[in-house]
């Protein structure tokens, strides 16, 4: 005997009849985690679009999505590097970002060969076309090709690579950065970004090797001055930074040069920016802990040069000129003390 037939579904008219419900609101979507991360990575990072996957699927999934949407993602740099040079984003930004890239993708040290090192496109970020207009190029390769790049964005680890595996000369004038449009010393670029109350870690670095030469000119060509002599005429950079130059294997303290036409020893230098700093007290102390140094690292007060007296003599004589009573004479009279205690 056959089973007795279904009643069918009674609809109102025009309507369509409707299946079982397959699925609810309360249901997890279909995607997994990581295809949302490499959908993440498509999007566009300025409008927000990233963070906003990101609070969707919550902080553990988000740690997910930011892995796959940065994991072989040279887009992501390529776009950082087009909001620096167009003044979009800050240089520490930029060395957070390439630095999160690279905690991701720590096989980076494929993307660094001697050949692109040497290479005049990823050398030479900034340029002047034929038209005189400033070019910035945003190859992603250059962050980890160019010591120069690595040194403004403070990516020291990829400095340490190419010096140390692929053979960068430290004392080398071959590459440009973004803020720099001469081929500078390295020890010298480094330098530039340190500040009044820290040095920058890329110059720590480059400064505690014992194959640089801390009297190196800072540029190429005549007229350039030394590396080290830039933290001696100055007081804005941190003080440490010139103990660390004069400390150095390379450096000689009774070695003479030329800086503003006039040649002369390194304690010339440092009391005449006593003598011009006068005024300052804060300069003028600076300036005294630097002869101080000076002294300590083996300069001679009696050592003359063809222009000039010996730095004793020097100060003796502006003593003399300014007067005992004076600020300057009073300065330098604190300073004939301290270099007679040095002599012979």
């Amino acid at each position: 005997m056959p089973p007795p037939a279904k009643k069918k579904r009674k609809t109102a008219a025009g309507s369509v009849p409707v299946g079982p419900r397959r699925s609810t609101r309360s249901q997890k979507p279909a995607l997994s985690i990581e295809v949302i991360g490499k959908v993440a990575s498509f999007v566009n990072y300025d409008d927000g679009d990233l963070l906003n996957i990101c609070l969707a699927v919550g902080r553990k999934e988000s740690a997910v999505v930011r892995y796959t949407c940065l994991r072989n993602n040279m887009r992501y740099l390529e776009h950082c590097l087009k909001q620096f040079v167009g003044y979009n984003l800050k240089g520490s930004r930029m060395k957070a970002n390439t630095s999160c890239w690279m905690e991701v993708n720590t096989d980076w040290r494929k993307l660094c060969t001697k050949e692109r090192t040497e290479d005049d496109g990823l050398s030479t970020p900034r340029y002047q076309n034929e038209e005189g207009e400033l070019i910035s190029r945003t190859d992603p390769l250059i962050l980890f090709n160019n010591p120069a790049v690595a040194i403004e964005f403070e990516v020291v680890d990829v400095l340490k690579h190419l010096v140390e595996e692929i053979g960068v000369d430290i004392n080398a004038y071959k590459w440009v950065g973004y803020r720099f449009r001469e081929r500078c010393h390295l020890l010298y670029l480094s330098y530039c970004l340190c500040s009044q109350n820290d040095v920058s870690k890329s110059f720590e670095y480059i400064v505690s090797r014992e194959d640089v030469d801390v009297c190196a000119t800072q540029t190429r060509g005549e007229g350039s001055n030394m590396v080290w002599q830039s933290s001696l005429l100055t007081d804005r950079i941190s003080f440490a930074s010139f103990e660390a130059f004069v400390r150095h294997r390379s450096f000689d303290p009774n070695r003479d040069s030329e800086i503003g036409g006039f040649v002369s020893l390194p304690l010339h230098h440092a009391i005449t920016g006593i003598v011009v700093w006068a005024a300052d007290s804060r300069a003028t102390s600076i300036a005294m802990d630097k002869v101080e140094v000076l002294l300590k690292v083996g300069a001679d007060p009696k050592l003359a040069t063809q222009g000039y007296p010996s730095p004793l003599d020097y100060t003796r004589s502006v003593v003399r000129r300014e007067g005992e009573r004076s600020r300057k004479g009073k300065l330098c009279k604190a300073l004939v003390s301290m270099l007679e205690q040095y002599t012979d």
